[in-house]
């Protein structure tokens, strides 16, 4: 009768131990140290991801200020100025939505009751768009 394949026919070889086996000696300290170094990996890991969040969201703050910059709003009049027209990234009147596009800003700039914001000045844009 013949050996099956996976045994050797040299007197040398051994049998192998199983992976558990293998490691039972290893006594607390090692594995201590072992743990100490996963949970330093982990901290790398999650320092890394916050770093990734962090820029993500800077990435996209930068997106919607350019975006918000290729666009126009209105500030309503008050009692004593008239209505402004501003550029979508101009701080003096932060708004959320109510954009307007380029050619609704050139008719509100062309109307006779509404004026352009001295700082932003969005008829800049306007000309150069």
């Amino acid at each position: 009768m013949s050996r099956p394949a996976w045994r050797s026919s040299t007197p040398t070889s051994r049998p192998r131990r199983s992976h558990v086996c293998a490691r039972s000696h290893i006594g607390p300290g090692k594995n201590r140290t072992l743990e100490q170094w996963l949970e330093w990996q982990l901290r790398q890991v999650r320092g890394r991801i916050r770093e990734l969040e962090i820029k993500e969201e800077q990435e996209r703050r930068r997106r919607e200020q350019a975006h918000a910059a290729l666009r126009w709003k209105i500030q309503p009049q008050r009692s004593s100025s008239a209505a402004l027209v501003h550029r979508g990234d101009c701080a003096l009147y932060p708004v959320e939505g109510g954009f307007l596009n380029r050619e609704e800003a050139m008719i509100a700039l062309a109307e006779p009751d509404i004026e352009a914001c001295q700082i932003c000045k969005p008829e800049t844009g306007l000309v150069d768009g």
